[in-house]
Parts: C-alpha cells; structure tokens; sequence
C-alpha cells in the first residue's frame, strides 16, 4: 500500500512541475507562436487561433479571478 501512496504522490509533484514549466515556457512559446502565425497558411492559422483564444479566455478568466492582473 506505501508503494501505492508513494506512486500517486510522485504522480501529484510530476503534474505540479508540468504546470509549473508550461507557464514559465509560456511567453516563450507565445513568441515562437506569433512567428508561426506570420507565415502559416490563412485557413490553418484560423483553425488554430480560434483554439488559442478559447484557452487565453480561460487563462485569463483565472488570473482575473486571483488577482494576478490589474
């Protein structure tokens, strides 16, 4: 059972660190992704966009919520 609860445990500090890299790696894919957006095709830039921007509400929804914008 302790190998268990050490496992999930594991599993809970990996996720936190995933997180935690995406968000300090954050304005540096944005850069990567505007030079993307620049040279992509028009339909295909759309189609990701328009997920981009849904997940970028939802960011902001939270750092909102939290207080971490003025």
């Amino acid at each position: 059972m302790r190998e268990i609860e050490a496992w999930i445990e594991q599993r809970a500090n990996l996720e936190h660190l995933r997180e935690e890299l995406a968000a300090r790696t954050l304005p540096e894919q944005i850069g990567q992704a505007v030079a993307w957006f620049n040279r992509a095709p028009v339909e295909e830039a759309r189609l990701v966009a328009a997920d981009l921007l849904a997940q970028w509400a939802r960011l902001r929804t939270v750092l909102k919520r939290l207080q971490r914008l003025d």
